[in-house]
């Protein structure tokens, strides 16, 4: 059991050194184009709490998702309670509270109880509940989440603009709504490591890119790309691996595949 767990660590650094290449590669190439053109000159490296913040975030959260897309590696959940953390301070410095809610009430506890099961089920297997089996929700449950999502989105647009009194543009508002909704049931479905997670993690990533190219947040934006093609990669891949009988209401989309 020492040495799973030791190789699961070793698996986490290396996703962690990989992640700091490319947020290092990045601050690079931004670092070069403020040398070379004064005029964005504190635009582009705008050294606020809030950015400072951001980038130990950023880089985190990247080794996050591409630890956890192995159903076997429960210890990428450490660094997303962290990252996570940082986010939720980044967003309070700026006055973002409904993503501040988002990352410290929502993230945490879906990621530590990620965390619990996936450890339970990968050191301490009972019959098939060590064996990853992706599945689809079923029709009503699938009706259920969809509803649901759209009345969080409603309700985050009517917090921010008339309680919050958001500045940003009404685009951004409702990006951080989406962002909000698809990240609620990407977590809780995470738990119990279905496909649905996966289609919610892309919706959040591509939700999270727009919301940050609008605001330009150059750090956020590459996270969230890298959200977008991890998560897209992890959704195919656990598809492959759905059986017909566990499709559920993709069943339509799929098919019945041989």
């Amino acid at each position: 059991m020492e040495n799973a767990k030791k190789q699961l660590f070793t698996e986490l650094w290396q996703k962690l050194l990989i992640s700091c290449g490319i947020f290092a590669g990045l601050f690079a190439c931004l670092w070069i184009v403020e040398f070379f053109v004064p005029a964005m000159k504190g635009q582009l490296l705008a050294w606020s709490p809030a950015f400072i913040v951001g980038i130990p975030a950023s880089i985190l959260g990247v080794a996050y998702v591409l630890t956890i897309t192995n159903p076997k590696n429960y210890v990428g959940f450490y660094l997303g309670v962290v990252m996570s953390t940082l986010l939720g301070i980044k967003f309070w410095l700026v006055g973002q509270y409904d993503l501040v809610f988002l990352y410290i009430l929502l993230f945490i506890p879906f990621q530590v109880k990620s965390l619990v099961n996936w450890r339970k089920n990968t050191l301490h297997p009972s019959g098939d509940a060590g064996e990853l089996r992706p599945r689809y929700l079923g029709y009503k449950a699938f009706a259920i989440e969809m509803i649901s999502a759209a009345a969080i989105v409603v309700a985050d647009f009517f917090f921010a603009k008339y309680v919050m009194h958001a500045t940003i543009p009404t685009a951004a508002i409702i990006c951080a709504g989406v962002t909000i909704a698809s990240s609620f049931f990407a977590n809780l479905l995470l738990i119990y490591q279905t496909n649905d997670a996966w289609m919610w993690w892309v919706v959040y990533s591509i939700s999270s890119l727009v919301l940050f190219i609008i605001v330009f947040d150059p750090f956020m934006i590459v996270l969230n790309l890298a959200f977008l093609v991890v998560n897209g990669s992890a959704h195919i891949a656990w598809i492959k691996m759905t059986k017909p009988e566990d499709m559920g209401w993709a069943t339509p989309i799929f098919g019945k595949r041989k």
